[in-house]
């Protein structure tokens, strides 16, 4: 069974064939795409040169166990390094969630959720600069499809976030998307558009 990050891509390159063959039309008319915004299909992720045939490993369905090599992490600084920090109440703060990747996986997407430390709030985001296109709401599933990664360690999402006064400290947690919304999955999709579960890492808030 097909879980909702391959159909996520799927509508994201039916939309674009749609997309192109409205372009070709408005050409036909004589408008020129200089006053358009540009196009869905400019963002699509490229093939991928980096594969090889029986390169993804396809899981069985239901297949609960991460791919060995696959992570997804979250860090208190952008070397991807640090995962304990000391917060007071009423400050702001980031982090980012990396995208860790082995050989031979090459990815194009990713779906996760964020469980939360209570008093901790979301002020805004600073997307993977590769991203193609991304749903969702971070606490309960998060989407990002982006252009075809070699096996690499990069930063997906950096979160700016604050604290409340009743900020005690606690753990953020990389998650499956929550049961109660039929997306529990957590990892990537290769550049073949195979799903490969990941693990989700931690990282410690304490109260200054």
């Amino acid at each position: 069974m097909r879980r909702p990050l391959f159909f996520f891509l799927a509508v994201l390159l039916l939309g674009v064939a749609g997309c192109g063959k409205g372009q070709s039309g408005d050409s036909a008319d004589g408008q020129t795409g200089s006053e358009s915004a540009p196009s869905v299909s400019s963002q699509l992720p490229p093939a991928d040169v980096t594969a090889k045939p029986g390169d993804a490993v396809v899981a069985a369905p239901g297949e609960e166990f991460p791919v060995d090599g696959l992570y997804l992490n979250p860090y208190f600084d952008e070397a991807g390094t640090q995962t304990e920090m000391a917060v007071a109440p009423n400050a702001q703060f980031k982090f980012y969630v990396f995208a860790e990747t082995a050989e031979p996986y090459s990815t194009n997407g990713t779906q996760y959720r964020l469980s939360l430390p209570e008093g901790i709030q979301i002020l805004g985001t600073d997307e993977f600069e590769h991203r193609s296109v991304s749903t969702g709401t971070p606490t309960v599933n998060y989407m990002q499809a982006y252009e075809c990664q070699p096996p690499s360690r990069f930063r997906l999402v950096t979160y700016i976030c604050t604290t409340t006064p009743d900020f005690k400290g606690g753990e953020i947690q990389v998650l499956d998307g929550l049961p109660a919304t039929g997306i529990n999955f957590i990892g990537f999709t290769s550049c073949d558009f195979v799903e490969m579960r990941a693990a989700g890492g931690s990282a410690t808030l304490t109260r200054k």
